[in-house]
């Protein structure tokens, strides 16, 4: 004789899988802001400006376009300041280096990857061939990039193992109540 019990639908299995599921993606989400906010308070108290930091992650994501329309409009935000008679004075926008096309193309290939590295990226970034003195300056920026990169990531790794592991050490302290 067959138990009831035991006749549990491919429906009710399914439902249960995706409940799981969901609720597995939902810690990891939750994990996942919690180390989004620490990065980004990290970031704040080595001199970082946050907002500064994700406007320009939005623009990075728009593409290239972005940028020319995000410069377009803090150039209108400096002419609308001083129109409305707030002090924005010429010797305040020399703090805006600008990209000097004067610059030998090797240098900017060189700095180019090194930023490409230190962000993580890889080596298929290249925009010049490889042949070139432009690829091989691109290539060697790209190197000293990378190992920037590799070393902040192994500071970033090991400073959040030691904060899981002070959570961990906090949530294994048990409260030690009072004898009143």
């Amino acid at each position: 004789m067959t138990n009831p019990a035991h006749n549990i639908s491919q429906d009710q299995q399914y439902k249960a899988f995706q409940i799981n599921r969901v609720a597995t993606l939902q810690k990891e989400a939750e994990s996942a802001t919690a180390a989004y906010s620490s990065a980004l308070g990290k970031m704040e108290a080595n001199g970082l400006d946050k907002q500064a930091v994700k406007e320009a992650l939005k623009i990075r994501k728009k593409g290239p376009a972005e940028v020319t329309a995000a410069i377009a409009r803090f150039k209108k935000l400096l002419e609308y300041l001083r129109a409305i008679n707030l002090p924005v004075e010429d010797n305040q926008l020399d703090m805006f280096p600008a990209v000097s096309h004067e610059e030998p193309l090797e240098d900017r290939a060189f700095r180019m990857g090194v930023l490409t590295g230190a962000m993580g990226e890889g080596m298929d970034k290249n925009p010049h061939s490889p042949e070139t003195e432009a690829g091989q300056a691109w290539l060697n920026g790209f190197h000293e990039g990378s190992d920037s990169y590799r070393r902040f990531k192994q500071e970033a790794d090991e400073e959040e193992a030691e904060a899981a592991e002070v959570v961990k050490a906090d949530d294994a302290q048990t409260d030690i109540e009072d004898d009143d």
